[in-house]
């Protein structure tokens, strides 16, 4: 089928370890993608430009897979999906802005296959799971014949479809700061399910003992070119309370100014401007009832 859709994918190379998925992208010059899920493969497939003309599995190597409680980070693997995400006690407890996102995202059977290291790597200004783990402050384990490096996730997606990755180089996991404090995200879509969200924003704050933002990260999907963070809305709430109207009030109000939103087939910039505002709210307003 998808030598029909594209005629130059010819072939599927499915490594034993990371080492040979490794070895297999340096020696495909470019022309080698990597797939795990695979739940956007048929889609982009159609799509115009260059499509690779191999594919690497990755779904086979569970050294990418899985969650890890260190001290003070914890580490998910690049091929963990988004239903091992939901059966995580420790993501629901201490990233549930993660978890939310995950919640939300596609359809039982799209959760069941789709990984966090492809959502991040596929670049959709709407990604569901990029957002958490922007607002949560991830960064990424990234590896290729040459070593390895680490890029916090809100540098990974440079435009739609766009990444800071080289051709021959995977994601490898996320990790994140044991911080604790409250996180949420919330979306807005055409249906409950199984729609690209027209609106998303997630949101992690640490609070004194005042109940006061001491530190807050703000991310919004789907009103910009990719996930972007909002430092204006991160300011406008550092030193209040989450209760406080008028910071509740600024806040949004910064967040329009940081997001750049369009008209298209889902919905018109002047809704996602204004949506941006009442998401942040909402969730604000749920973080503030967590108390």
């Amino acid at each position: 089928m998808l030598d029909e859709m594209s005629g130059v994918i010819d072939e599927v190379l499915r490594p034993a370890d990371l080492a040979q998925a490794l070895a297999l992208l340096a020696e495909g010059g470019g022309r080698r993608r990597p797939i795990a899920g695979g739940t956007d493969l048929l889609v982009q497939a159609k799509e115009p430009g260059a499509p690779p003309r191999g594919l690497v599995d990755l779904w086979g190597l569970d050294e990418l897979r899985g969650i890890t409680a260190e001290p003070d980070r914890i580490v998910v693997g690049a091929n963990t999906t988004m239903t091992e995400v939901l059966a995580s006690e420790l993501l629901r407890a201490e990233a549930r802005c993660l978890w939310d996102g995950c919640y939300e995202a596609g359809s039982v059977q799209i959760r069941n296959r789709a990984t966090l290291g492809g959502n991040a790597a596929n670049a959709s200004p709407a990604a569901d799971s990029v957002l958490g783990l922007i607002a949560l402050g991830a960064e990424a384990r990234i590896a290729s014949v040459r070593g390895e490096r680490r890029l916090p996730v809100e540098e990974l997606a440079t435009a739609p479809r766009r990444t800071a990755l080289a051709p021959d180089e995977l994601i490898l996991a996320f990790s994140f700061p044991r911080a604790g404090g409250r996180s949420a995200f919330a979306r807005l879509g055409q249906r409950r399910a199984q729609a690209i969200s027209k609106v998303s924003c997630a949101i992690h704050a640490q609070l004194d003992d005042q109940g006061c933002v001491q530190a807050a990260r703000v991310a919004f999907g789907a009103v910009a070119p990719r996930v972007v963070r909002s430092p204006g809305a991160e300011a406008a709430l550092r030193g209040h309370s989450l209760t406080d109207p008028s910071a509740r009030a600024a806040a949004a109000v910064a967040a329009r100014a940081d997001t750049a939103p369009i008209d298209d087939l889902r919905s018109t910039r002047a809704y996602r401007s204004e949506m941006v505002g009442v998401l942040l709210t909402r969730l604000l307003v749920r973080l503030a009832g967590e108390a």
